[in-house]
């Protein structure tokens, strides 16, 4: 009877053994991190102190992979005689781990490859030299316990060959033969832990049992019965097959209880293809779920208060044409900019000019350089837009007026505005206006039209007038 029990133990030990599967690292990527110790054994003494290293690693094959280390920890021989800042290293390696199956989840491995050193090595506290590209031959055993097919723990040991030429860490050289004495060691040990994803599981030979025991338990479990449920999860998101709505999902992407991409702004693009996440709920969006931006602007539709602006057009955050002078007529068709403010423009964001019999129109945007006759290069719009209003009433009589303001001496500013009245003739006539069909003339500061105690009605009374007769 105790033997009957004892093999159905058994049995149930073994059909456990049969339902786990084993983990593998064939076709897997991964990356770990790392704690332990390194000793400086050299020419100042030997000491350990801390060191941290971080790695990735792909495994073409099971038993062989490849793998990047980068590593750190300063090394010293316990006092201010020695002592490195910044040490560290990086390397690639190659690693054999063979398969036992004895071992189960224990794999031991082999690693070797080529590494360098860097950092700044100080003597007494002050900087002797850099150890960058201090080369060296790293070789590593350790062992591996793969506890899940996605986490393992590992413990190692590493020391380094090298030739004597690239041996540098303290920068002493002893005796002149003796290879061992001239030559630094840096063993290193730690104890480490490793993600993996991707691979494959396979399931493990069943566990075989002696003649004896089959004999003694056969009649217990010949009768029994195990129903096997195969659950599958073809794309590895965590829901198997027969609840997956969306297999196939690619390796690493969040999915609900579905198993379909997570779409947490609900705008039909699933996260890991949104370029847009956080779009505000009933936003019409792109196929990589960016709202629509349909005049290209900039702007999306839903914010653009100016939609259809033409290709190229600078807008202001709410999609609108920019209006840099704030005179109704947007930059992009504005052929007078620099309107000053409060002045009334027509379509074409110039002043408006109407060639009337008796009328006086003072151009706000004719504009002089201080204290001369010569017009600012911002006026040429304004005054082009002038001459063309000129020569469309060909049978009208101006006046170029000049006026000034009431401050230096009267007859010097009657001479400086006829000059600039005549300067503007001369321009007009320049841009095709008929010179019998314009004249010029300098009022000087009479006739004002504000203030001159303020500087503001100041500016207004230095100003050009058109005077139709």
């Amino acid at each position: 009877m105790n033997l009957k029990f004892l093999g159905m133990g058994i049995a149930a030990l073994s059909l456990s053994a049969m339902a786990e599967s084993a983990p593998t690292l064939d076709g897997t990527y991964g990356a770990g991190i790392a704690v332990g110790a390194q000793r400086y054994e050299g020419s100042f003494g030997d000491n350990a102190m801390p060191y941290y290293r971080a790695h990735l690693e792909y495994r073409p094959f099971e038993d062989f992979g490849a793998r990047a280390i980068g590593g750190f920890g300063n090394i010293s021989n316990g006092s201010s005689q020695f002592r490195t800042e910044w040490f560290s290293n990086i390397g690639i390696q190659g690693v054999y781990q063979p398969r036992f199956e004895v071992l189960g989840a224990w794999r031991p491995y082999v690693a070797t490859g080529v590494s360098t050193d860097f950092g700044t090595v100080k003597s007494y506290g002050t900087r002797t030299y850099d150890l960058d590209w201090n080369f060296y031959l790293p070789v590593e055993l350790g062992v591996e316990w793969i506890f899940s097919q996605q986490f393992s723990a590992t413990a190692f040991v590493e020391n380094r060959i090298h030739a004597v030429e690239w041996d540098k860490l303290d920068g002493v050289v002893k005796g002149s033969d003796d290879y061992y004495r001239r030559r630094d060691e840096l063993p290193r040990a730690g104890l480490g832990l490793t993600w993996r994803f991707g691979g494959k599981t396979v399931a493990p030979a069943p566990i075989a049992l002696p003649a004896v025991v089959k004999a003694a338990v056969a009649p217990v479990i010949a009768p029994v019965v195990v129903p096997v449920i195969q659950a599958v999860d073809s794309d590895r998101d965590g829901v198997l097959d027969l609840k997956d709505k969306c297999p196939n999902t690619p390796a690493g992407v969040k999915v609900d209880e579905n198993g379909c991409p997570v779409d947490s702004d609900k705008d039909g693009v699933a996260d890991y293809q949104d370029k847009c996440p956080g779009t505000p709920a009933g936003v019409k969006v792109t196929a990589d779920g960016c709202p629509v931006d349909s005049d290209k602007d900039g702007v999306a539709d839903y914010l653009d208060k100016c939609p259809n602006t033409p290709a190229g057009v600078k807008v202001t955050e709410n999609g609108c044409p920019v209006d840099s002078d704030k005179d109704g007529v947007a930059d992009y068709q504005d052929k007078c900019p620099g309107t000053p403010a409060g002045v009334k423009v027509d379509s074409s964001g110039c002043v408006e000019i109407k060639i009337e019999k008796g009328m006086k129109l003072t151009l706000d945007g004719i504009l002089f350089n201080t204290g001369k006759a010569e017009i600012d290069t911002s006026s040429a719009p304004t005054l082009a837009h002038a001459a063309e209003a000129i020569k469309k009433a060909a049978t009208a009589k101006i006046e170029i007026a000049g006026f000034s303001d009431n401050v230096g001496n009267a007859k010097k500013n009657q001479a400086l505005s006829a000059k600039r009245a005549e300067a503007v003739k001369a321009y007009l006539v320049k841009l095709g206006v008929p010179a019998k069909q314009i004249s010029s003339k300098g009022y000087g500061p009479a006739q004002p039209i504000a203030d001159n105690k303020t500087e503001e009605g100041r500016a207004k009374n230095r100003r050009i007038e058109f005077r139709v007769k």
